[in-house]
C-alpha cells in the first residue's frame, strides 16, 4: 500500500491534531547503557520516552548520526509536503535544538524516509520529485557533515515505476534493504540490493520473501553487520495499525527469521520507522499511541 504524502501516516482519514506531551513524561536519561552495565544477548526495550522538542507537526522516520548528535526525519514543512528536518544536540545528556528544514534535500513535493550513513557524509531518502505518482529513492552527499548537501540524485540501478521507500544502507555502504511495491501495486515488500564497492552500482534488488506477507512491510532498518532487521508491518496478528518486527540471521548468506513482534514497544496505534544504535542498544521510531503524542520516541536496553 502506498504511504500518501499525508493522510496514511496517522493511519485513518483524517490527520490527528497535535497534542501535548504529558507532563509526567519520564525524566530525560543519557542514550547509552550506563558504564559498567552489562548488555544482555536479548534484552527487553525500555518504555518508549516522547521525545517532544522534535515534534513539529507529523515527524516520521528519525535517522541518526553514530554519536547520536545530529537527527533527519520527515515533517510536514512550510509548503504543507512534507520535508527532510534536521536537529542537534550537544551532547546525548542534552535537549535536541528546534528542527529545521533541509533546504537542499527539500522540493516542492513530499521527500520522506532519511536514511545517513554512518559517516554522515551519504544521506538517502524517498521523494515524489519526479513522479506525482510514485516515491523514488535519492542520495546526496557532502565533504564535511558542517557542509551543506549537494543536489540530491535519483539512485537509478533501484527506482522503478513502482513506489520505492524507506532506504537504509548497512555493511559499509554495501547493502541496502527498502520497502517497494513492485511486485504487488497493492501491498509493500521488503527488499534488498548489494554493490560490491561504494560508489559501484547496485545488483537487481530480491524481495527478502521470508520477512514479507501479504500485508505491508515497510520502513527496514538493518544493523550494520547485516544481521539484524527491523521492519514495520500490519499484519495480521499486531497490536495495532502497525507494530515494529524483528529478524536475525547468522551470516550475510544465511536467510533471516521469522520476523517477531517487538511487543515491549507495540501499541494499539502506529509505531514504525525504527533507528537503532550501532551497539544496539538505543532505538528512535516514530508513533502514535492511542490517546497519546504524535511524534517521535526513544527507548533505550
Amino acid at each position: 500500500m502506498r504511504i500518501p504524502a499525508l493522510l496514511l501516516l496517522v493511519g485513518c482519514g483524517s490527520i490527528a491534531p497535535k497534542q501535548t506531551p504529558s507532563p509526567d513524561a519520564p525524566q530525560r536519561i543519557a542514550d547509552g547503557p550506563a558504564d559498567g552495565l552489562a548488555i544482555d544477548a536479548t534484552p527487553s526495550w525500555t518504555t518508549p520516552v516522547y521525545v517532544p522538542e522534535l515534534t513539529a507537526t507529523y515527524p516520521r522516520a528519525p535517522a541518526l548520526s553514530p554519536d547520536m548528535l545530529d537527527i533527519y526525519f520527515a515533517d510536514v514543512g512550510p509548503g504543507g509536503s512534507y520535508d527532510i528536518f534536521h536537529a542537534s544536540r550537544a551532547d546525548v545528556m542534552s535537549a535536541w535544538s528546534t528542527p529545521s528544514v533541509v533546504t537542499e534535500l527539500s522540493s516542492s513535493a513530499a521527500d520522506y524516509d532519511p536514511f545517513v550513513a554512518p559517516d554522515g557524509l551519504t544521506i538517502w531518502f524517498s521523494s515524489l520529485r519526479t513522479s506525482a505518482q510514485n516515491y523514488d529513492l535519492f542520495v546526496a552527499t557532502r565533504a564535511s557533515r558542517s557542509d551543506a548537501w549537494d543536489a540530491p540524485v535519483p539512485v537509478t540501478d533501484i527506482n522503478t515505476v513502482s513506489d520505492e521507500g524507506g532506504p537504509c544502507v548497512a555493511n559499509g555502504g554495501l547493502i541496502m534493504v527498502f520497502h517497494s511495491h513492485r511486485n504487488d501495486p497493492s501491498n509493500s515488500d521488503i527488499f534488498m540490493a548489494t554493490r560490491t564497492s561504494v560508489g559501484g552500482s547496485w545488483s537487481t534488488p530480491v524481495a527478502i520473501n521470508e520477512v514479507n506477507t501479504s500485508a505491508d512491510e515497510l520502513d527496514p532498518f538493518l544493523s550494520e553487520d547485516g544481521l539484524t532487521l527491523y521492519v514495520t508491518s500490519n499484519r495480521p496478528g499486531n497490536a495495532g495499525a502497525r507494530d515494529i518486527y524483528v529478524s536475525t540471521r547468522p551470516s550475510l548468506n544465511s536467510a533471516f527469521s521469522t520476523p517477531i513482534d517487538v511487543t515491549e514497544l507495540a501499541t494499539p496505534g502506529l509505531d514504525e520507522a525504527p533507528w537503532v544504535s550501532a551497539d544496539g542498544t538505543v532505538m528512535f521510531f516514530s508513533g502514535m499511541p492511542p490517546n497519546g503524542s504524535r511524534g517521535i520516541y526513544r527507548t533505550t536496553r
